[in-house]
């Protein structure tokens, strides 16, 4: 199986369990039992794999090339800002850990698990991550991401870009 194809099939399922994901209305419950007794609800696999299958610029950029997947319109556009080093560990709003080299992101509206294509206006770099928080709730910004995006979009060092984001469409094999 081509590499683009295997890019087209995980991006598919990923946004497939995000939709169904947005649809819980409760935590799960192996994350509620962590909650009452005080300890840290642990980082599942799945967590980790969902973060390792996120799509990185160039297997992106070879995707778009293919024609295997293509990108909508922009479904958002402002500030995008990124997570203090200091909440790392602290809970999302999908009740996963903030890890700081997970790609990750926290969006007001779009459902957990989207993957979400950030682009810069200004460099033109791009950077995929997945939504798993709500915010951000700074007048003006639409996106706040884990330190591993910041580091991708080159936005470390300049605190607060404005981007463009769009969501990924895998194209009729």
């Amino acid at each position: 199986m081509s590499m683009a194809r295997s890019l087209v099939i995980t991006l598919a399922v990923m946004v497939a369990a995000g939709v169904l994901e947005g649809c819980a209305s409760t935590r799960p419950a192996a994350a509620q039992k962590h909650k009452k007794r005080g300890r840290r609800a642990p980082v599942s696999a799945a967590n980790d794999a969902a973060d390792g299958a996120v799509a990185s610029s160039a297997r992106l950029a070879e995707a778009l090339d293919a024609g295997e997947v293509e990108l909508t319109d922009a479904v958002d556009e402002g500030l995008v800002s990124y997570y203090h080093d200091s909440l790392a560990g602290n809970p999302t709003a999908n009740g996963e850990r903030y890890r700081l080299a997970g790609a990750t992101c926290a969006h007001k509206t779009l459902p957990f698990g989207t993957i979400v294509v950030i682009e810069d206006t200004t460099t033109g770099k791009l950077a995929t991550c997945r939504v798993n928080d709500r915010g951000p709730f700074v007048k003006g910004r639409v996106l706040d991401v884990s330190k591993r995006v910041a580091r991708d979009l080159g936005l470390l060092d300049r605190g607060v870009i404005r981007a463009r984001l769009r969501l990924i469409i895998p194209t009729a094999a």
